[in-house]
Formats: C-alpha cells, structure tokens, sequence
C-alpha cells in the first residue's frame, strides 16, 4: 500500500493512526533508497532502535493496515539508568530535596533497559530486558532490581 493509499484509508476509515502512517511512509521512503545503494534490500521484519525517552516492549508499527508488511520495531530507550516511578519515590524518600534535585544518573540504582534478540531463521522475536546488577554480578532479568 502505497503512502497515499494509506492517508485516503486514514481519513475515510480513521482506523490507520497517525504513528502507523509516519512508520509506513519513513520505512517506504527508506527501502526505495536502500534499494537504490543495496540492489538485495527487502523489507525488514524487525526494528531495533534506541530514543531518549523510555523504552517500549515490541510493538507492530502497521497493524490496523492492509499492507501485508508487518515489521515489528521495539524501543531499547536511552543507554543510561532506569528507574521505575515506584522506585523513584522510595530513592527520592530517603534523601534531602536538594540532593535529589543535584543527584547525577549514576546516583541512581544500576539499571540499563537492552533488547534481546534471540537467533532466529526466519521470523526474529524481540524481547525488552534490563541489564542490572544483582548480589555483586551484572545479569539481564525483566524488571530492575527493586531499590532498598
């Protein structure tokens, strides 16, 4: 489905959201262009990529369209600390304003959220981790370590 086709099925339907068209149209624009450089280019089925702000579980950035592409894509989030708000509040509890408005990240349990791919054939599976350290050691586990 072409850009066009995917704004018309927008504003007739509006089951297409606007996130869904951004993904299409960047991703369509992109692959024309690899295409141009790298003669095998072909749609990709997975999209790791990393943004300042949080982390996201895997997601499919074309579903609700009638594109047979379905590429997921998942968010690895900034490589700095995490903190969840529950255990912000427990830190912040602890501690005097000022030095919780002056704190730097490392202050802040060691936790870095990390994707996952395990090795695959044909479809890639994705899975958001968080590379923390427990009892001395780093290990990957699925939430950061609770804060004391």
């Amino acid at each position: 489905m072409s850009e066009q086709e995917l704004w018309v099925h927008y504003r007739k339907r509006r089951s297409v959201d606007r996130a869904t068209l951004f993904f299409a149209s960047t991703w369509r624009c992109d692959l024309a262009i690899l295409a141009t450089v790298q003669r095998n280019a072909t749609e990709f089925q997975l999209f790791v990529f990393g943004h300042t702000h949080e982390a996201e579980s895997a997601f499919t950035t074309m579903q609700g369209t009638l594109s047979e592409w379905q590429p997921i894509a998942i968010n690895t989030g900034a490589w700095q600390r995490v903190i969840s708000a529950e255990d912000l509040e427990t830190w912040r509890a602890g501690r005097p304003r000022g030095d919780v408005l002056s704190a730097q990240p490392d202050a802040l349990p060691p936790c870095y959220s990390a994707v996952v791919v395990r090795p695959y054939k044909s479809k890639p599976t994705a899975q958001l981790r968080y590379w923390t350290r427990r009892g001395g050691s780093w290990q990957l586990a699925n939430a950061c370590s609770p804060v004391a």
